[in-house]
């Protein structure tokens, strides 16, 4: 007589779903309906992410310095690739054109490029609500996936025709694929598990080339992974690499001149090396220190309160109920979050949008931990347990929805159409202003969503840097400028901590004096408008914006040139 011991989940898992075979008709029904019901939450949870992602993200082109290069690269017919970062976005993008029929014009490709980079975002969002169900049950899949879809800076990123989030998304793919490795106990389902992690790897590879640490954890996930045949460790390792390159080559295969050699063609080839450069060095004449921690800083930042004080109760309780060892599944989600630590601070650009991988892994882990110490609740006290479910679903999506709301409700009213309204209203019209280029004050403004707006008929320039102007404010206003219009994502790069200019004569010279013409203007310019969000988004919408007077500061004494004396009056129309 043959006996069959079924084997039993570990704790923390969810069962695994009863095999149809031998079932009545009626039971193999509601099985195959357990067993799709949490996907179905998943995708209900990815599809909201996606509405609220794709809010209000019809402003103008011009509020972005980057995203035009890319609609010109997916509007002409021969597609050609500047490989400033891998391919996933734009070959999303592309095939999102051929699909809707998009018309070929910088603005209607942008905004199409942006529903991609959502699209992506959502994609993410649905593949950790799984590796919350598969790693924590339904606990885990509402808790993680409420607190990612929500997650504020992600639905921030996913306003841009950006790659950062393609690169979350492959990263998040691979966090399910992790989850599936760990948890699964199948030799087949090992072997699908291997080949979502690849996948997961090779589209955080194609979103952007800091990706390729997405295989470091994902080599750790497979070589601490349970396995019941001695064949499957060494199959699960060829099927991950056999899929990852598959993948890679799939989605980047404009990048390779021989694909069978995985041979790059040579502007790709340069332009990864150009990319590697300018993320070890600097950018616009300044660098951070290497290693800094200046993306993990950000990302502490970014993580709400709430979820720092759920995922320490959640800890609390794993070690108050189950004292011992970190699980392997606490090893795979820290070795994502070290590594990306890790590589991003060797990144030398201080720019908040680096650490959004970070901050993904933050959200995931802290939100893990929280459900697992309910879990653990549950099972000492299910009562108890129910109703801490109940009260941090509440917490997440109270004070999560609350953010993202704010945050989409700042893409629409945003700070730069205000100054441009407050501009055109207040100041003389033959006043001369010169503005930092990100307050887009020489721009158009937005007419296609406020097409009553005033006409600025001051005389601005604009430029990258307001303090490229002059040396100084004094200096300014001795050319006969009245007023300076600054950007806080222009300055505040100067004055970030430990920021230093770039090795060289020139970039050092260029740091000391736009650095301290910033200084000057705010202690001696007169403040006549200032807009501050509250709170900020690290990024390019709605930000912080000031209007300083500076004719006080011209000397009385000086005789004023001639017009067209100089450059600044001729480019002023003086």
């Amino acid at each position: 007589m043959r006996t069959t011991i079924a084997s039993v989940p570990r704790a923390g898992e969810p069962a695994a779903a009863p095999a149809l075979a031998g079932l009545p008709i009626g039971s193999r029904l509601r099985a195959a309906a357990a067993a799709l019901l949490p996907c179905a939450v998943a995708l209900a949870m990815a599809t909201l992410s996606f509405w609220l992602f794709t809010r209000n993200n019809d402003f103008p082109v011009s509020y972005h310095p980057d995203e035009h290069s890319k609609a010109e690269q997916i509007m002409l017919p021969w597609q050609p690739r500047n490989f400033n970062h891998p391919l996933l976005l734009l070959e999303v993008a592309n095939l999102w054109r051929q699909t809707f029929d998009v018309p070929i014009q910088v603005r209607e490709l942008v905004i199409a490029g942006r529903s991609c980079s959502a699209l992506l975002a959502s994609i993410g969002v649905f593949a950790v609500a799984m590796a919350g169900y598969v790693a924590l049950g339904w606990v885990g899949l509402l808790v993680v996936g409420s607190a990612v879809a929500l997650c504020p800076p992600l639905l921030v990123y996913a306003h841009y025709f950006k790659e950062d989030t393609a690169l979350v998304c492959g990263m998040m793919l691979a966090i399910l694929g992790a989850a599936l490795s760990i948890h699964t106990r199948r030799w087949w389902t090992q072997l699908l598990s291997a080949g979502v992690l690849g996948v997961g790897c090779a589209a955080a590879l194609s979103g952007k080339y800091v990706g390729a640490m997405t295989v470091v954890p994902g080599l750790i996930t497979l070589l601490i992974a349970g396995f019941t045949r001695w064949w499957v460790s060494p199959a699960r390792l060829v099927t991950f690499v056999v899929v990852m390159l598959t993948a890679i080559v799939a989605i980047n295969f404009r990048a390779f001149r021989d694909w069978r050699r995985l041979e790059l063609a040579q502007p790709a080839d340069y332009a990864i090396r150009e990319e590697f450069d300018h993320a070890t060095s600097g950018h616009s004449g300044l660098r951070l220190p290497s290693p800094n921690l200046y993306c993990l800083r950000v990302a502490t930042g970014e993580t709400m309160l709430h979820l720092w004080l759920l995922g320490a109760a959640g800890a609390a309780a794993a070690v108050a109920w189950r004292p011992r060892k970190p699980s392997r599944w606490a090893i795979v989600l820290a070795a994502f979050l070290l590594a990306y630590t890790l590589v991003l601070s060797y990144n030398r650009i201080p720019f908040a949008r680096y650490a959004l991988p970070i901050t993904i892994c933050l959200y995931t882990a802290l939100s893990m931990l929280a459900a697992a110490g309910i879990r653990r609740l549950q099972r000492h006290r299910p009562a108890l347990g129910l109703a801490t479910l109940i009260a941090t679903l509440i917490c997440i999506i109270t004070l999560q929805a609350n953010r993202c709301i704010n945050f989409n409700t700042q893409f629409r009213d945003d700070s730069r159409q205000r100054l441009r309204e407050w501009v055109a209203r207040n100041l003389p019209h033959d006043a001369r202003i010169v503005a930092d280029g990100y307050t887009d004050l020489g721009g158009q403004g937005d007419p296609w969503r406020f097409p009553e707006q005033s006409r600025v008929r001051q005389r601005v320039m604009q430029l990258m840097f307001a303090a490229d102007a002059a040396p100084t404010p004094a200096d300014l206003a001795n050319e006969g400028v009245q007023y300076v219009a600054v950007a806080s994502y222009t300055y505040e790069r100067f004055f970030v901590p430990g920021v230093e200019p770039m090795p060289g004569t020139q970039p050092e010279r260029s740091f000391h004096q736009r650095a301290d013409f910033y200084r000057k203007l705010f202690e001696q310019g007169k403040l006549l408008w200032q807009s501050v969000p509250s709170p900020s988004t690290n990024a390019y919408v709605n930000m912080e914006l000031r209007l300083y007077q500076i004719d006080h500061l011209a000397d009385p004494s000086r005789p004023r040139p001639p017009p067209r004396a100089s450059p600044l009056r001729r480019l002023l129309r003086f």
